[in-house]
């Protein structure tokens, strides 16, 4: 079983290598460009969430609500998402 799981979770970590890897907060839907903070951290975004350390694909026990990142599509008003909490 551990090994079955090992083996997913390496094969999960190529597929997300292979997709866009812009995860940066400027291209995330919740991001306030303007005050450099999100729905999810309305006060400071973490440092390794910033940096791209963490890539914040689920929410974390650290965070306001329950929103984690999301790419903006070029259509949509960033500023439509930054009252989410």
């Amino acid at each position: 079983m551990l090994i079955s799981f090992m083996i997913f979770k390496i094969k999960w970590k190529k597929v997300l290598q292979k997709e866009d890897k812009n995860y940066s907060c400027d291209v995330c839907k919740y991001f306030n460009k303007d005050t450099k903070t999100c729905s999810a951290y309305p006060d400071r975004i973490p440092t390794d969430i910033l940096n791209g350390e963490n890539r914040h694909l689920y929410p974390r026990v650290d965070q306001e609500n329950d929103v984690y990142f999301l790419k903006q599509l070029k259509d949509e008003d960033p500023k439509a998402f930054e009252s989410l909490g």
